[in-house]
């Protein structure tokens, strides 16, 4: 069981991430919702790799408070549409279940439970006046497998992996949720997006001799296969570089850049031209040992780059 938390100081608010494939990966939407981009896939790390189950609860807070356009924070004068964001705060609870089940293949199923509040202004001829959109929802499921087809596993030389990963995301989040004016939410703010998702990638990790310093490196792609009603997420592609340092026997320093593009959505439930985005950032972490089977771990994230279609 790994437990951790991610305090990430987030400056969008316009343009930013829901939850997707391949580990704890975002998919980029067009409002509102945000997951931690760091990377929790341990296997890959090498920090777990014997057979059997385990489980991973990891929770993420996330403050947006900003409305950004290309790569500069704007006002609110710049949003033409008759809803301005205001601010939106995410504290997810993200659940893993993963089994090992042999050296090569593995197989890991993620659920989220998204707790989201987003304020917006609404401009109207009668008056302006501010609404809010809160709730406690699950969201989209996912299924991922993986396959290691290289493993060189010496201690005195370093050891060296590489593998791919592959699986669906489920439309079982709800994707109808409304504000209290009954106008629906758009689909960046919603828990689900209605679609069903394929992925697609692969990982490499290097072991320097001795086994206290490591590195690793994730791709992973994603498509919508099959939507429904007038939304379609564009594609999206996340990058993942990763440092490892084990301090001692039980503590271990992370460092992580994390890069994720998204392109454009379609669908008549969507302000095109304000999604697809690509986002850099930098997150720093930390790793303790309790028990044989038990770890905790925590990152903090800082956006290094951000570029946003629209505002």
């Amino acid at each position: 069981m790994m437990p951790g938390s991610c305090r990430k100081r987030t400056t969008v608010a316009g343009l930013l991430t829901a939850l997707a494939l391949g580990g704890p990966a975002p998919a980029l939407a067009n409002c509102g919702s945000a997951v931690c981009l760091f990377n929790t896939n341990w296997d890959v790390q090498g920090v777990w790799t014997e057979t059997g189950l385990r489980f991973e609860l990891r929770y993420e807070q996330i403050k947006q408070d900003e409305l950004r356009a290309g790569t500069k924070k704007v006002g609110p004068d710049a949003v033409t549409d008759e809803f301005v964001p205001l601010q939106t705060t995410d504290r997810n609870f993200v659940a893993s279940l993963d089994w090992q089940i042999d050296q090569r293949w593995g197989v890991a199923a993620t659920l989220p439970v998204v707790r989201r509040t987003h304020d917006q202004l609404v401009r109207d001829p009668g008056g302006d006046f501010q609404e809010t959109l809160a709730f406690d929802r699950t969201g989209d499921a996912r299924v991922v497998g993986r396959y290691q087809f290289y493993a060189d596993a010496d201690i005195d030389r370093g050891m060296r992996t590489a593998g791919v990963n592959f699986g669906v995301k489920l439309p079982t989040g709800a994707d109808d949720l409304t504000f209290p004016s009954g106008e629906r939410a758009e689909p960046g703010l919603q828990p689900g997006t209605g679609s069903t998702d394929l992925g697609l990638g692969g990982y490499f990790r290097l072991t320097q001799p001795g086994g206290r310093f490591a590195w690793f490196g994730q791709a992973f792609w994603q498509t919508a296969l099959a939507w429904q009603d007038g939304f379609r997420p564009g594609d999206k592609l996340r990058l993942d570089l990763g440092l490892r340092y084990q301090l001692n026997r039980r503590v271990a320093l992370l460092a992580q850049v994390n890069t994720l593009w998204a392109d454009h959505d379609s669908g008549v439930r969507v302000e095109v031209e304000n999604t697809g985005s690509t986002l850099v950032a930098l997150s720093p972490g930390v790793s303790v040992t309790i028990t044989r089977k038990l770890q905790v771990f925590g990152f903090y994230q800082q956006p290094i780059y951000q570029y946003l279609n629209g505002v």
